[in-house]
C-alpha cells in the first residue's frame, strides 16, 4: 500500500486545499446570491425608495428620492443650474421630477448668510412670459452650510400645467407676513 498515503502526510497540499475549498464556497455563495437577486424581482405595485446623491461642478449635493419599482414609477427628472442675478456670487441646482404619482421639486444652493430672525429665502416656480407663479416654500439651512428646499405635490392635486412653471426663482424675503414675492431675486434658472 505504498500509494495509499494519508492526506496529512502529503507535502504542500495541506496549505492549498483549504483555500481552494474556501474559494469554492465563497464563489458558490456569490452565485446563489446573484440568482436570488435576479429572480426575486419587485412587485410592480411596491415602490422602494432609494436616496440618490448627485453633485455638480460646484460641489453642491442634491438628494432625491428615486423609485426602484416598475418603469411606470421610475423617476423622470430634470436638473438645472441656478445662477446669481444680484451680484452675490450665489449659485445652486434645482431638480424636478415625477415618481410614483408624486411631483418633487428640490433646490440646494450656496447663498449668503442672513439674519434668520429678520429674513428668509423663499423658492418660487414661475410660468415664463406670464405673471403666474407660486411659492414652493421657505428654504432651510443645511448642516453643510448650504440652503435647501423640498416641495412635493401629489399628481392628482397638481395643476395640469405644472410643467409650464419652468422658471425657478429664489428671493430674499423680509419676515413681514406679506405673501407676495420680494423684489430681491438672488438666484434664478429655467428648466
Amino acid at each position: 500500500m505504498k500509494y495509499a498515503q494519508h492526506r496529512s502526510s502529503r507535502k504542500g497540499s495541506s496549505k492549498k486545499m483549504p483555500w481552494k475549498v474556501i474559494g469554492g464556497i465563497f464563489g458558490g455563495l456569490i452565485i446563489i446570491l446573484l440568482i436570488i437577486l435576479l429572480f426575486s424581482g419587485n412587485d410592480p405595485e411596491q415602490v422602494e425608495n432609494v436616496v440618490e446623491v448627485v453633485s455638480d461642478e460646484q460641489d453642491i449635493t442634491v438628494e432625491v428620492i428615486e423609485a426602484s419599482a416598475s418603469s411606470a414609477d421610475a423617476l423622470l427628472y430634470e436638473q438645472i443650474e441656478l445662477l446669481a442675478v444680484d451680484g452675490s456670487g450665489s449659485s445652486g441646482v434645482a431638480r424636478r421630477g415625477y415618481t410614483a404619482g408624486l411631483f418633487t421639486h428640490v433646490v440646494i444652493a450656496s447663498l449668503p448668510s442672513i439674519d434668520t430672525e429678520q429674513y428668509f429665502y423663499e423658492g418660487w416656480l414661475v410660468k415664463p412670459g406670464i405673471v403666474d407663479f407660486f411659492s414652493t416654500g421657505e428654504m432651510f439651512p443645511r448642516e453643510d452650510g448650504k440652503w435647501g428646499l423640498v416641495w412635493e405635490v401629489d399628481s392628482l392635486n397638481a395643476p395640469d400645467d405644472l410643467d409650464d412653471y419652468s422658471q425657478v426663482v429664489i428671493t430674499l424675503e423680509p419676515r413681514d407676513d406679506d405673501p407676495a414675492p420680494a423684489a430681491h431675486h438672488v438666484i434664478e434658472g429655467e428648466f
